[in-house]
């Protein structure tokens, strides 16, 4: 059989491979290392990361869920100067729920539009999330308010509350 140009030994030799030595020099210098994995690097590598998740995650936010009517106040830097601004919408979709990237689209009217924004849940930019109310939903994600108009979204969204 004929040695193909790209697995020679010299190649083959220097793929790397799915060992645990790069993730072992890691846990090597975490201080908490006794902590996550032990002497096994490979068992605690998912300890690591959400340790490391959790010192970054907010605790100050309410949980959020499709169908919520909410006010998001986002910060934004012009200059020295810190503008809060409010975005009022429904939350049309949650992603990634139980991570630190989780994100949610709000979908509002601003000037006479509607527009979608989407927010990193654990952001920095979000000042505050003020729930308004909530719907009864049948659906994760409501993409489907998109193409009704206004009092069809009503008819189909039964509020639950408001304040």
């Amino acid at each position: 059989m004929a040695e193909h140009r790209f697995c020679t030994p010299e190649v083959v030799g220097s793929i790397p491979t799915r060992s645990n030595a790069p993730v072992a020099q890691l846990v090597e210098q975490l201080p908490f290392k006794q902590e996550v994995g032990g002497s096994n690097p490979s068992r605690g590598t998912m300890d690591v990361i959400k340790k490391i998740e959790e010192k970054f995650k907010r605790k100050d936010l309410p949980e959020i869920e499709p169908g919520m009517i909410v006010k998001v106040w986002q910060i934004f830097k012009e200059g020295d100067k810190e503008i809060v601004s409010p975005f009022e919408g429904i939350i049309i979709s949650v992603k990634n729920r139980n991570r630190l990237n989780k994100t949610f689209t709000v979908r509002g009217k601003a000037a006479g539009q509607y527009l979608e924004k989407t927010y990193l849940y654990h952001s920095p930019v979000i000042k505050k999330i003020e729930i308004l109310g909530k719907t009864k939903t049948r659906r994760a994600k409501l993409y489907f308010i998109r193409e009704i108009s206004d009092k069809k979204i009503k008819k189909k969204l039964k509020p639950i509350y408001s304040k």
